[in-house]
Parts: structure tokens; sequence; C-alpha cells
């Protein structure tokens, strides 16, 4: 029971490490909508002078500290939009489609502030861009669940990414599951493109921690990784490693701005 719930603990930590952020008053928030997803994320280490490019002057690459996304440099995530919502609470235009983002951490030179950067976002949902560094492009998912009995699932994800402006990055995952974490957290994100603009997300998910090398936990199955995408060369030099992997079949979150 120990063993379990000191990963659970390292789990939890990982996730909300790059939720760090400044403090500000909350009756300075605007709420600005909301969403349910299922997301997988990987956490790469990856060039670091290619992510380092991804950052806006003034930052540094900070590699995850601890946790199960120890020694990784940056996020992939992929987000499978079932529901979004405006702040009436009324479906968005589209209110599904399909993103792929990029994030990494970074402190200030000079200071100890540490923030999270959106680095790239490709999504399927015209003219959303909320960071200024968005991409159309062709996202394709396949996801299959298979359970019995009272033994936990397997899980089979397929992804394809194809920007509009070349090239496919291609991800599959097929494994079997252990029991998920539930948490809640907030995270504010900013844009290596402006860094003067964050959004705050308030979120829960359930978490089931497929791989970390870390934290000692082996892949119970197969993943492959691959991309050919021409602004994604630096990141995938062939250097690249899946430092882990996690998969979150229920995401909730609120959208606010400061």
């Amino acid at each position: 029971m120990r063993h379990h719930l000191t990963r659970a603990l390292l789990i939890a930590a990982s996730v909300a490490m790059f939720t760090l952020g400044p403090g500000r008053p909350a009756n300075a928030e605007t709420f600005v909508g909301s969403n349910n997803d299922a997301r997988v994320v990987l956490a790469l280490q990856a060039n670091e002078a290619a992510v380092q490019a991804m950052l806006p002057e003034g930052w540094q690459l900070m590699p995850f500290p601890g946790g199960a996304l120890e020694g990784a440099n940056t996020l992939l995530v992929f987000v499978d939009r079932y529901l979004a919502r405006d702040a009436e609470g009324n479906p968005a235009d589209p209110a599904s489609y399909r993103g792929v983002a990029l994030a990494s951490l970074a402190k200030a030179e000079g200071s100890d502030e540490v923030r999270t950067y959106v680095t790239r976002i490709y999504v399927t949902a015209a003219g959303y861009d909320p960071y200024g560094n968005g991409e159309a492009a062709e996202i394709r998912r396949s996801a299959t669940l298979e359970s019995a009995g009272t033994a936990a699932p397997k899980w089979a994800e397929e992804w394809t990414l194809a920007p509009e402006s070349g090239g496919e990055l291609t991800f599959t995952l097929r494994y079997q599951s252990g029991t998920p974490s539930w948490s809640a957290s907030e995270a504010l994100p900013y844009s290596n493109t402006n860094p003067d603009f964050h959004r705050i997300y308030r979120f829960d998910q359930l978490v089931d921690l497929a791989m970390s090398e870390p934290l000692g936990k082996a892949l119970d199955g197969d993943m492959s990784l691959g991309s050919s995408v021409e602004g994604l060369a630096g990141l995938f030099d062939g250097s690249e490693k899946v430092v882990a992997a996690m998969v979150i079949p229920m995401y909730v979150r609120e959208v606010f701005l400061p």
C-alpha cells in the first residue's frame, strides 16, 4: 500500500510541477470557457538546443527536476477535445476538435521565476490560436479499450499529425494499464511568442502512468513515435527519448484570463 501511495504522490507531484506560476488576485480573473478532453502526454528528452530555440529570449530551458517526468525537457500533448464550451456554457464552434501541443519549463535569467511555455500548437479547429504559435493540421486518433471482469483495461492509441506545412508525425501506444490516480491542479501556461500573455487552467484529471524511466516503471506493451514534420526536425533528430508516458482518459478544465 505504501509503495502505491508513494508512486501516486510522485505522479501527482510531477504533473503539478509544470503548473507553477506567480500568484494573482482571484477577483482579477475572467472566466472564458471550459472543455472535456481525453489526452496522452509524452515527456521527451529532446535536443536541448532545439528546445531552447523555441523559448523566448531571457528564458533558460529547465528539465523537469523530479517525479515521473524527471529529466524530460519537452511535453508532447495529444488532445482529443470532446466538448468545448464558452463562458455561458454553450458549445463552442466547433465544439469538438483535435490538437497536438508542445510545452517546456523555463527559468528566467537572473531570477528564480519558473514558467511553463507552450511552444507550438497544431490544431484542427480553424482560428484556434490562443498562444500565437498555432498551425492548422489534420489530426487523427484511433483509440480502443478492452475491459473484462475486474482486470485493468488494455489501451490502444494511434495518432497521426499532418500539418499544413508538410510532413507527418505518428504515435502508437498499446499497453496494459495500471491503477490510475485522480487529481486536481492548476496551470499557468505562457506564450513563447508573447511572454506577457498567459492563461489560467484549473482542471481535474484521471491519470494512468503507462511508463516512467525515473520511477522505474516499464511499459507493459509497445510504443512508437516518429516525425518528418519540418518544423520539428530539431526535436526529432534521432536522439530524442521518451522519458514517461501518461494516458489521461478524463480531463475536465475551466479556462480563465488574468
